[in-house]
């Protein structure tokens, strides 16, 4: 059954770098999982209840703690972000109160736990990750420079990782791609998405 998860487990590769918010997606993770094995054998629709209300009341727990982080380190995207916290928590509300069979529930939350955890964990709160860390470099190299002032990056080379562990070097025009645009990028080997993890000088010219 292993070969046909969609459901990634938790990977260190995935950390935002607070120990705080990546608890809690360890945690998200988790109950993904639960949802995901219920999909794979029969669970009474009392138990799927159970598993949705605990998820759906650990995910506004967590919502409201990571834009308490976003506001803390003054991330300019926390708007937007906020927004489709409000959007996924408005899906959930709409699946607890339209259940109408326990496959129709189970079809749902599968496809919800799977599609928010892709692309809202995986790609737009590592965003943040991003954000924090570049901005810190620039805070460190010239703290009269941080405000709102992009870094040339031509002569940096982006490295990415994948649970795999193979690291991908992006090119300033990737990485820009993946960071700004609804860009992603698979590793070849285990098919999952790269994820930022530094930024470093160019040991070769071109």
């Amino acid at each position: 059954m292993e070969d046909y998860r969609l459901i990634p487990a938790w990977d260190e590769c995935y950390s935002i770098n607070n120990k705080k918010i990546d608890a809690q997606h360890k945690r998200l993770f988790e109950l993904a999982a639960k949802v995901e094995n219920a999909v794979y054998k029969f669970v009474k629709r009392d138990e799927l209840k159970e598993i949705l209300t605990e998820l759906f009341n650990y995910m506004k727990e967590h919502f409201h703690d990571e834009e308490k982080f976003m506001e803390e380190i003054q991330y300019p995207y926390l708007q937007e972000h906020r927004q489709m916290h409000k959007n996924i928590i408005y899906e959930m509300s709409r699946l607890i109160q339209n259940i109408k069979t326990t496959n129709d529930l189970k079809e749902r939350l599968y496809y919800m736990m799977s599609n928010w955890l892709y692309k809202h964990i995986l790609k737009y709160d590592l965003k943040i990750a991003i954000w924090a860390n570049e901005n810190k470099t620039k805070t460190l190299n010239d703290e009269k420079s941080v405000q709102n002032q992009p870094i040339i990056h031509e002569n940096l080379e982006f490295i990415y990782s994948c649970p795999c562990k193979i690291n991908h070097r992006l090119n300033f025009k990737e990485h820009m791609s993946m960071t700004n645009d609804d860009t992603t990028i698979k590793c070849k080997k285990c098919h999952q998405l790269l994820v930022f993890i530094k930024s470093e000088e160019k040991t070769y010219k071109g």
